[in-house]
């Protein structure tokens, strides 16, 4: 059995603003704007009637076109409007599927944030951290008090595919953006990693979104190889994460080239450019191909509608 996905961080409505983004034309930030450029990428997964995951979609994006093209074109949307943060409108993730091509069989979100293995008695004083570009960053709670306030959540569905009668599972994440505390993010890594075991119910299973971390670093390794021993990214003294058979037995895509799938001007007006948006799968699966169009330049701009480019594979159910 053969089938087609795609992650997409498609930008929420209420992070595109002069806050996050510094641009030439603050026109291209408006959502009127971006709208059009974000279901232009989504036509073509349409018409391959690819499984497709969206993160950021916030309440005002997914009323304003999003859910419209999704019945237009045959689709179930399959909605985690998870956050609470004030002014995100609720922002969250989507797996959304062709309903004449997979029966929908499971359902559900989790909140990794209460699941973190955290140690009864840990020694982990409150000091600042290093930020991305060395400056140091003054924290008030401990990294289990931070990591647990996240409110991100795993979204994931197990599918029946009608032609064959096969079953797989669907997941998808927006980690955290805590590059500054790395050990913050090795906490979801490692509680996300459990639970998309459990999910799974012995059944085939795909982990795919925005991971906001690079390939060839200690938490992409956390992923694909279910340890991880770097110091600054080990939480306490204490700590240890749950036995390998415990967690998902996930990999990279063959041939995956690395290159950049974000680059965005910040308000502070220094450029982020980098792969951040991954497709992982159990050993179940051989993949065919994986493809996207890198950035050319910063965004969101006049032709592209979110600071992401979608990313879409084919795998093969062995």
């Amino acid at each position: 059995m053969s089938l087609r996905l795609t992650t997409y961080n498609v930008l929420a409505n209420s992070m595109s603003d002069a806050r996050f983004f510094k641009v030439s034309d603050p026109s291209v930030l408006s959502l009127a704007h971006r709208m059009p450029k974000i279901l232009r990428e989504l036509q073509p997964c349409f018409d391959r009637e690819d499984i497709i995951c969206l993160q950021e979609v916030d309440v005002t994006l997914a009323a304003s076109g999003l859910h419209q093209a999704f019945i237009a074109n045959g689709y179930y949307p399959l909605t985690a409007h998870y956050s609470t943060m004030p002014g995100r409108d609720y922002f969250g993730n989507i797996i959304a599927f062709p309903i004449k091509k997979y029966n929908l069989l499971t359902y559900g979100q989790c909140k990794i944030g209460d699941h973190l293995f955290i140690p009864k008695d840990y020694t982990n004083p409150i000091a600042p951290q290093p930020f991305a570009d060395g400056k140091p960053r003054s924290v008030t709670c401990d990294v289990y008090q931070e990591a647990a306030k996240r409110d991100t959540a795993l979204l994931h569905a197990t599918f029946e595919d009608k032609s064959s009668g096969k079953k797989f599972v669907v997941n998808t994440y927006h980690m955290p953006c805590a590059f500054w505390w790395p050990s913050v993010m090795t906490l979801h890594v490692e509680a996300l990693l459990r639970k998309v075991k459990e999910f799974s119910n012995g059944l085939p299973y795909i982990l795919l979104g925005d991971f906001n971390l690079l390939p060839h670093t200690p938490l992409y390794q956390f992923i694909t190889e279910g340890t991880i021993t770097d110091p600054e990214h080990i939480p306490s003294p204490e700590w240890k994460h749950a036995p390998v058979s415990s967690l998902a037995d996930l990999r990279t895509l063959s041939g995956f080239p690395f290159l950049s799938t974000n680059c965005a001007r910040n308000a502070n007006d220094s450029i982020f450019e980098g792969a951040l948006d991954h497709v992982f799968c159990s050993p179940d699966f051989s993949d065919h191909a994986i493809s996207y169009t890198a950035p050319t330049g910063e965004m969101p701009n006049e032709t592209d509608g979110s600071d992401h480019v979608p990313v879409s594979c084919t795998l093969t159910l062995n």
